[in-house]
């Protein structure tokens, strides 16, 4: 379950946003207003370690993150719509565990730490309990101590979950406090491809499709790629209140996630 309280409502966030910037276009000062914003991203990263997976294969699952994270990763992913990441990388099997712990990356000496914790992570092995995968991370996507403008869930497998009606419902009740969930599939089965394009549906998210862990980074790089630059963004209201007071526009902002 989740922690209701800490419930948030990105429609609310994108309302006060879009009038917010259109009282700096009437004002003649959305320009320099954007250019001292920034989008930042909190997402959990999510691999599979089940029993299902090779040791070899597993070495390139995640080898693929510490190749993506050691070259230059800013100027790969980090000069369009986001420039701050609050990023965790976690493994489940039977059991689900956080390996490296939520961390800030905003340049690249910050992604060459990130990408040598992931390198010491070994197999779990067991079963494939996607289900709790979602819902530990999506916890912990709430009750940490960061506040990103998205939140994601990027969860990577090559199996059929222990139970895809609970993974879906897992998804889905990620995505009502606002968390995405995007899938990669490994493999070429029709069932577990199925399976997680429908985990993906659930969690407002897309799927993705590796062939095989030979081909998994490439389709890794299209995915972060995707979730590190979605879109044109609008500015955070808190960067410019040395111009402007949301009471001076006549906006209410409601509570943000962190209790």
């Amino acid at each position: 379950m989740f922690p209701t309280n800490f419930s948030k409502s990105l429609s609310v966030r994108s309302s006060v946003k879009t009038a917010l910037v259109s009282s700096l276009m009437t004002l003649g000062i959305l320009a320099p207003a954007q250019s001292l914003l920034a989008a930042s991203l909190e997402i959990g990263l999510v691999i599979d370690g089940s029993g299902s997976v090779s040791s070899s294969d597993f070495a390139l699952q995640r080898d693929a993150y510490v190749n993506i994270f050691s070259n230059d990763f800013v100027g790969n992913f980090l000069t369009g719509d986001v420039d701050t990441v609050y990023i965790s990388f976690w493994q489940f099997a039977s059991s689900v565990q956080e390996e490296v712990t939520w961390t800030t990356i905003q340049t690249n000496a910050d992604a060459i730490a990130f990408a040598n914790a992931i390198a010491s992570v070994t197999q779990l092995g067991g079963g494939t309990n996607t289900a709790g995968a979602i819902n530990t991370v999506a916890n912990s996507i709430l009750t940490n101590a960061f506040d990103g403008d998205s939140e994601v869930i990027d969860l990577s497998s090559d199996g059929i979950p222990n139970d895809q009606a609970a993974a879906v419902t897992a998804a889905s009740n990620a995505f009502s406090n606002d968390i995405v969930t995007n899938t990669l599939f490994v493999g070429t089965g029709t069932t577990g491809q199925s399976n997680l394009a429908a985990i993906a549906a659930a969690g407002g998210g897309t799927p993705f499709v590796a062939n095989s862990f030979a081909e998994y980074e490439e389709a890794l790089t299209e995915k972060l790629d995707l979730e590190f630059n979605p879109g044109p963004t609008t500015p955070e209201p808190a960067s410019i209140l040395g111009l402007l007071t949301l009471g001076s526009l006549g906006l209410t902002l409601k509570s943000k996630k962190k209790v």
